[in-house]
């Protein structure tokens, strides 16, 4: 994926969608791309957080719970994962599959915290982003 698609693809996000052409620039540069077959596991529940992710295409699923696991959520294109414990310095709190193919933006966390963690309108979005999952989580909602 060439810089510009990545730009655009960002742009497309609700993320960054409050970000000039020239920040997106700059945060494009920082991604690389990674693609997982359909299974794999992208993140494990209690693993270190060390990266953040954008969905370019496909489709993840978001699992909670070791012994009886629940169907927590799903990701497209667009969404974003892997912020809450890279937020919180603590560990994964969900497991992360790919449903079908799935390309993604990844970010280390150096880059998350250097880029990210001081920027008023990531750190905005964040709060709602939580909030409205941790109230969809509470009613035992699907996406």
């Amino acid at each position: 994926m060439d810089l510009e698609t990545k730009i655009d693809l960002l742009a497309n996000t609700p993320l960054f969608s409050s970000f000039t052409r020239r920040e997106l620039s700059k945060v494009a540069k920082l991604f690389f791309e990674r693609s997982y077959p359909k299974g794999a596991t992208i993140f494990r529940e209690g693993e270190e957080g060390d990266r953040f992710c954008v969905v370019a295409s496909g489709e993840l699923e978001v699992w909670a719970g070791t012994d009886d696991p629940q169907l927590l959520n799903r990701l497209g294109p667009g969404e974003v994962l892997g912020e809450m414990a890279l937020l919180s310095g603590g560990t994964r709190s969900a497991t992360v599959k790919a449903a079908r193919l799935v390309e993604l933006l990844e970010l280390d966390r150096e880059s998350f915290n250097r880029f990210f963690a001081s920027n008023a309108k990531v750190l905005s979005y964040f709060s709602t982003l939580l909030t409205r999952r941790l109230a969809a989580a509470h009613r035992g909602e699907v996406r």
